[in-house]
């Protein structure tokens, strides 16, 4: 590992405890020995994603949102609801895709048929370790310790938390990234499509479509949801890139962000005159992610570049959100 990596790797561990012990704080005087892997998998998960997203991302405040969004997300704080064993996989599976990401890519441009057998394979293993991991835990003899039902399922329901993560109960599991990333998840995913990514998307798709399904092999159909988190919060580390980056040329990203948290403002604004407070509170947080698009799009257009200005709008944002929201879903959790 270079130096730098080496470097950013440990400040963002640190930032990643920190923030964990915040969270967690009102609680850990009453752990078990075995709750402190709320915090093990919660500080895990999010530097595996960070490592990870540096494949993709440049920006070292985007790679460190990509990694908060994906440990500290509604869905990973779902896990955490049922049983500290049941994250475990949410903080392995960054890792166990670490090598498939940093292995050395072939110099040709032709790719062998055995180099992309070998690439699929890495690619495949870490959702054959899942399954391996669920199937001991089924056996027998440690079947009392299996953490989470079996018939644990994302349903339509799940994904109402995309627009608003704080209606929906934490046990529940709630598919969302908070309220200013969501807009922003967009961006990146473009990015993704223009980048011709579509091996890696059709992957995170089929996993999210497992996670409606039934169980395979002992493993409850929600564990596959993790995939497609990990996909859009390294998504959500790449738009948030984008926005900080764009020029003129690229107007159109801060825009189409915009032009989505804009949409997602109005049908919380309605939601809420029907279901109540937790809609207007993501309300809230839609404009606020509306207001930031839209001094970012006026930026990029007018030529203002201001890169670590813009780093500090959309940093200072995302932090609230995560915060309020991850605070409140604990509180609800425990």
């Amino acid at each position: 590992m270079k130096n730098s990596t080496l470097r950013s790797a440990v400040l963002a561990t640190a930032a990643y405890l920190a923030l964990t012990v915040y969270l967690y704080h009102p609680y850990v005087r009453d752990f078990a020995a075995i709750e402190l892997l709320y915090i093990f998998n919660s500080v895990a998960a999010a530097v595996g994603a960070f490592l990870l997203s540096r494949r993709w991302i440049g920006s070292p405040v985007a790679e460190f949102f990509a990694g908060a969004v994906y440990g500290f997300s509604p869905l990973a704080i779902g896990f955490a609801a049922y049983h500290p064993l049941a994250s475990l996989p949410l903080a392995l599976l960054p890792w166990l895709f670490l090598p498939a990401v940093i292995a050395r890519r072939p110099k040709s441009p032709a790719r062998s048929l055995a180099s992309t057998a070998i690439t699929t394979a890495m690619y495949l293993l870490p959702l054959a370790l899942i399954v391996l991991f669920f199937w001991l835990l089924a056996q027998p003899c440690i079947r009392p310790f299996f953490p989470l039902p079996k018939s644990a399922r994302l349903s339509p329901a799940n994904l109402t938390a995309l627009l608003a993560p704080l209606t929906v109960k934490p046990h529940q599991f709630a598919f969302a990234f908070y309220h200013i990333p969501i807009a922003i998840a967009l961006v990146g995913l473009i990015a993704n499509i223009t980048a011709h990514r579509i091996a890696i998307m059709a992957g995170a798709l089929a996993c999210l479509i497992l996670a409606f399904a039934g169980p395979i092999l002992e493993v409850p159909p929600v564990v596959w949801s993790l995939v497609p988190a990990l996909y859009c919060s390294i998504a959500i580390g790449l738009g948030m890139q984008a926005l900080i980056l764009a020029g003129p040329a690229d107007a159109k990203w801060p825009l189409a962000a915009f032009m989505a948290a804009t949409a997602f403002t109005i049908l919380t604004i309605v939601l809420g005159l029907r279901f109540g407070p937790p809609w207007f509170y993501a309300a809230k947080l839609h404009t606020l992610a509306m207001v930031l698009l839209a001094a970012i799009f006026f930026m990029a257009r007018g030529k203002v570049r201001w890169h670590l200005f813009r780093s500090i709008l959309l940093a200072a944002a995302m932090a609230l959100d995560i915060v309020l929201g991850a605070r409140y879903l604990i509180d609800a959790a425990l």
